[in-house]
């Protein structure tokens, strides 16, 4: 594999590679004090790689670029279920998120931002829910082509139908990320899946031009709404102390305020 600071390839190519400087931005960008998940690295593990260090995960991230495939660690998750409403004891009354190892949450930033800053090609999203017999599970894959993604979410579905698990159509859909409207037509098991122009994943909610526009403005929605609960009960209290409001504010309406900021693109 060649590096990134000396490629093999045309100018027209030289682009398409992930380059050090994406790759050393969005370290910096890694919050600390994350508990490690089964790969058992941190994000202070990479924000104290040297320029030796960031180099090796500069080409670790165009080896998975151009290969399609990554370590198994960074796409091994662990699955919770969060419950929703009504009895307890009825598995469609739980939603599964999936918990990504840092690597693969931090090499998702980086094609995100590979995709903001590309003036060549589309990344095409699709998010696919898959249900086993107890626990529903929410995924998200990514590839450069609409062929490209045919062919993995029907290689997702082979794979799903062998566990005992199948794809719901009527929850999946498939979005294009790009400044023009481009098709991308998807399809399981002879169904055709709807393209959509939003989706909300884990909370977060992406346009298919990637603007983040309403997002921004639900975020601020959401902290005001907080902060008007917390008025009477917090801010106009004699009781608490100034540092125990600072405290509370931080704790509260500071994160609802920034969640997903991590993926906002600033204009």
């Amino acid at each position: 594999m060649p590096s990134v600071e000396e490629p093999e390839a045309e100018d027209s190519e030289v682009d398409s590679f992930i380059t050090q400087a994406e790759v050393t931005e969005v370290v910096q960008q890694l919050l600390g004090g994350k508990a490690p998940k089964v790969n058992e690295i941190c994000p202070e593990y990479l924000k104290f790689l040297d320029v030796v260090g960031l180099s090796w995960l500069t080409r670790l991230c165009n080896i998975a670029w151009w290969s399609g495939t990554v370590p198994l660690d960074w796409a091994t998750g662990v699955v919770v279920p969060l419950f929703k409403k009504g009895d307890r004891r009825v598995c469609s009354n739980y939603r599964g998120i999936t918990l990504l190892s840092l690597p693969g949450k931090f090499y998702s930033r980086v094609l995100e931002r590979r995709v903001r800053t590309s003036d060549t090609g589309a990344m095409r999203f699709l998010v696919v829910e898959h249900w086993t017999s107890s626990i529903p599970s929410t995924g998200c894959s990514r590839a450069p082509s609409s062929l490209d993604l045919q062919h993995a979410l029907g290689h997702f579905a082979a794979e799903c139908e062998a566990a005992g698990m199948r794809v719901s159509t009527s929850k999946s859909e498939a979005m294009v990320l790009d400044r023009k409207k481009v098709a991308c037509t998807l399809q399981v098991g002879g169904e055709f899946l709807p393209q959509v122009e939003e989706f909300k994943y884990l909370g977060v909610l992406f346009m298919s031009e990637g603007r983040m526009d309403h997002e921004i403005d639900r975020r601020i929605g959401a902290a005001a709404a907080v902060m008007r609960s917390m008025y009477q009960s917090v801010v106009v209290k004699r009781e608490l102390s100034q540092k125990a409001k600072l405290s509370i504010y931080q704790s509260i309406y500071h994160p609802t305020l920034t969640y997903g900021h991590e993926v906002w693109v600033m204009t």
